[in-house]
């Protein structure tokens, strides 16, 4: 009989020095009784020959992706009412979910994406963790395009960019919209073009923060928003100024200094304001030292986003000035339900190390002291 999937021996390890870059890495434990491979690649779309691929090297085509990273999207084409995600599972295998929010129908499936030294990307099926074949031929036909139009996105000189994807059989064009700061496929919205309700749409990046995690595959609809209390922060005139990194931070006595047991960043330091809760805003300084991240801002400021749980890509915006990355967002607490915003500004020094500032705050606490936090941020030098 069928077991359901379960995560087993869920490990983390740092690769850098600050707790919300921690990666993971999954080992999948679990019987079915579908052990046949699923259909491989066959698409016309692919335009590749299995034979010709085989004997070629094979490497992971989203290897710049970490494992526990995980895309979320809202299907909408042709009448559907999917959430559809994708999970990096470990540095080789993926795990692809689709649920039926009308029907309350599962299937979950693993499959590997895979890259060529001629410039090739293709797809294997593994197996059929639950649902049928028939609705796992169509996940992995969309999967098998999903694919071969991020070949088509590799190609392109800009990051974040719109490919147009003509069906003449079919009657209709499609435009692909990619954003370099999403994991995997880097797919923000596939839509019909003119139309503006036929779409399949990013709905969360994320990554999952324990072994305890289970918001990708326990995600059964969109979920609502619950808002706290709003409340005002009373502003003082007199603050004091704070030398962390190449940063000078001005915060008045609303904030108070805290240690993060969890981080072992002996360059951090952390203030917080606790009104209405033990942790309504909180402002950090982190200094990641050149030789633990031998990359660019723009990696880590990617990063930075899709390292937290459910986070909302409609919020994402990305600032670059220079050298400098400035970063919003909000994520979405999947217990609560409560909204955070988030702000990040990435900056080097003259040794190479990134400086990193921090600023959360909950949703409707920064949106009723917008003026207040805004302040600060502006502040930051």
């Amino acid at each position: 009989m069928f077991k359901n999937l379960h995560l087993k021996n869920l490990n983390f390890f740092n690769i850098l020095t600050i707790r919300f870059l921690s990666c993971v890495i999954f080992f999948l434990s679990c019987s079915s009784i579908f052990n046949k491979d699923l259909i491989h690649s066959d698409s016309s779309s692919m335009k590749s020959n299995s034979s010709e691929l085989n004997s070629q090297k094979e490497a992971d085509l989203f290897e710049l992706d970490f494992p526990g990273q995980y895309v979320i999207y809202h299907d909408q084409r042709g009448g559907r009412n999917n959430l559809v995600g994708i999970l990096k599972f470990n540095k080789t295998e993926y795990i692809a979910r689709q649920f039926n929010i009308d029907t309350q129908q599962e299937l979950i499936l693993d499959f590997k994406a895979l890259s060529y030294p001629n410039g090739r990307v293709d797809y294997r099926g593994g197996k059929i963790y639950k649902g049928n074949d028939n609705e796992a031929l169509f996940l992995l036909t969309d999967l098998a395009n999903m694919i071969s139009q991020y070949g088509e996105y590799r190609k392109q000189s800009q990051k974040d960019v719109d490919i147009i994807d003509k069906w003449p059989e079919f009657g209709y064009t499609l435009v692909h919209s990619y954003k370099f700061w999403i994991p995997l496929f880097h797919l923000y919205e596939t839509k019909k073009e003119n139309e503006s309700q036929n779409f399949l749409k990013i709905l969360f990046v994320g990554r999952m923060l324990s072994e305890n995690d289970t918001t990708f595959f326990s995600m059964r609809s969109i979920p609502l928003v619950y808002k706290t209390a709003e409340f005002d922060i009373e502003s003082f005139p007199k603050t004091n100024l704070f030398k962390a990194g190449i940063f000078t931070i001005h915060l008045d006595q609303n904030w108070i200094r805290y240690k993060d047991p969890n981080n072992p960043n002996p360059d951090f330091q952390g203030f917080l304001i606790s009104k209405k809760s033990k942790r309504d805003a909180q402002v950090s300084v982190e200094i990641i030292p050149k030789k633990h991240f031998p990359y660019n801002i723009e990696v880590l400021a990617k990063i930075g986003i899709s390292f937290n749980s459910l986070v909302e890509p409609e919020s994402v915006s990305i600032n670059k000035i220079g050298d400098t990355y400035k970063v919003s967002f909000m994520t979405l607490d999947p217990k609560s339900l409560n909204e955070t915003y988030m702000y990040l500004y990435y900056k080097p020094d003259g040794e190479g190390n990134i400086n990193i500032f921090h600023l959360s705050a909950y949703r409707d606490t920064y949106e009723s002291n917008k003026n207040y936090f805004d302040t600060i941020i502006e502040s930051v030098q």
